[in-house]
């Protein structure tokens, strides 16, 4: 599962207008909390900061441990990478347990190149100390969004003899090669076998959830789901009496404990669900 703000939803969407979609959204309604129901995700992949903050704010109870909200997407990468996060409901007729991963958005190629990575304080600091090598590695360096990318990685040996052991130790330190770290975390997952591959699709085996996003009574994108086989017949809305079970056929039935467990899971947490989009 991934989940994405669109991009430039801090920048183009006032306050307001934003807490009200999100108030609305996450929380009253209960979108997000259905979503994960419906896919019952093994790995949920944050597309950028402002997806996990919604996320955040609406499990943090479920989240262990908890995560250093004052990190960046990069740094959360990297911790996460070497600590894995986990989204937790023990529920014995409908447990939850998703691996987190923060990944720079996928709108922007920059987020995803390797090098060593530093904010505006970081990097003059960096100038300051290390005058030198910072104009031997100017050609490296180059201006993204939040900073700077110095784009080497310091661990090869022709950086070894340009640069002194101070400055490696500073490098060393801001290097992430994102595109590498995720590929770690999905590959310890699948060493669990939390992700299994399915030989014959050559993907992910679908892990056991009612999705209906491709293929329902609203539309159908392209061939409809290539998981189609692999899913329960039953998916959950919302209606006057709560939470309930319906199916492609009428008789379509999900025991009541079950029901019950996946509706504790929906519903806000009384100390958010009351906010006012308004507000």
């Amino acid at each position: 599962m991934v989940a994405c703000a669109s991009p430039g939803w801090d920048k183009y969407f006032p306050d307001p207008v934003r807490l009200g979609i999100t108030a609305e959204c996450v929380h009253n309604r209960g979108f997000l909390a259905r979503q994960i129901v419906q896919t019952n995700p093994a790995v949920i992949v944050f597309s950028g900061g402002s997806a996990f903050e919604m996320f955040f704010e609406r499990f943090r109870a479920d989240i262990s441990p908890t995560p250093d909200q004052t990190l960046g997407t990069h740094d959360l990468l990297k911790r996460c990478a070497a600590e894995p996060y986990y989204l937790k409901f023990d529920h014995d007729k409908f447990p939850i347990r998703a691996r987190l991963v923060f990944s720079p958005h996928f709108s922007y190629p920059d987020g995803f190149r390797a090098g060593c990575r530093f904010d505006e304080t970081g990097w003059s600091d960096f100038k300051r100390d290390f005058p030198e090598e910072t104009g031997l590695l100017a050609e490296q360096t180059r201006t993204v969004y939040g900073g700077f990318l110095v784009r080497i990685d310091p661990s090869e040996d022709k950086w070894k003899t340009k640069l002194g052991a101070d400055v490696l130790h500073v490098l060393s330190d801001r290097y992430i090669d994102p595109q590498s770290l995720i590929a770690d975390i999905l590959q310890q997952e699948y060493d669990k076998k939390n992700l299994v591959l399915d030989p014959g699709t050559g993907h992910f085996k679908r892990t056991q959830g009612p999705c209906r996003f491709c293929d329902n009574q609203l539309f159908k994108l392209g061939e409809g789901c290539r998981y189609a086989d692999e899913l329960q017949t039953t998916v959950m809305r919302s209606s006057a009496k709560g939470i309930e079970p319906v199916g492609a056929d009428s008789d379509a039935q999900i025991p009541g404990d079950m029901t019950a467990a996946a509706a504790s899971f929906i519903r806000a947490p009384s100390s958010i669900s009351a906010i006012d989009p308004a507000e």
